[in-house]
């Protein structure tokens, strides 16, 4: 299984979108993954707060890699993804943890959690997954 992680975490790392947040890190695990990320002005909008596409990434990246880690054939996709912003963000190193829910053959139901450098959680989010096509030996 730990090959099939390290596969994950290099699709993550060497994704296009990664060089807008080049200093994020990803750990996948059985059911569960873990991002960190510093902020960074970029990320700020114009009242100097965390934009929520940032939220939003972290929160589905963490479900969707959680999700991945039991798909050992196909690449999943985000059918569906809820956030809820709880606490603005200025500064700081950002860890977001997703686990699986519940799995069957149609879907994988994964949450996440985003957490400030305090401990404190910042937002949430839940997700439905679905298995594509694309073979993951393929990308």
């Amino acid at each position: 299984m730990q090959k099939h992680f390290s596969l994950l975490e290099d699709l993550y790392l060497c994704a296009p979108i990664q060089s807008l947040h080049p200093s994020t890190t990803i750990s996948v695990e059985d059911r569960k993954a873990t991002i960190q990320m510093p902020v960074n002005e970029k990320h700020l909008h114009a009242a100097k707060g965390m934009h929520g596409s940032v939220y939003f990434r972290l929160l589905d990246d963490a479900a969707f890699f959680a999700a991945n880690s039991i798909e050992l054939n196909y690449f999943v996709l985000t059918g569906s993804f809820n956030v809820k912003l709880l606490k603005p963000v200025t500064a700081g190193l950002l860890k977001s943890i997703g686990n699986i829910k519940e799995a069957n053959d149609k879907k994988i139901i994964a949450s996440s959690e985003l957490f400030n450098e305090k401990g404190e959680t910042i937002a949430k989010g839940e997700g439905i997954f679905i298995r594509s096509k694309v073979l993951l030996n393929s990308i």
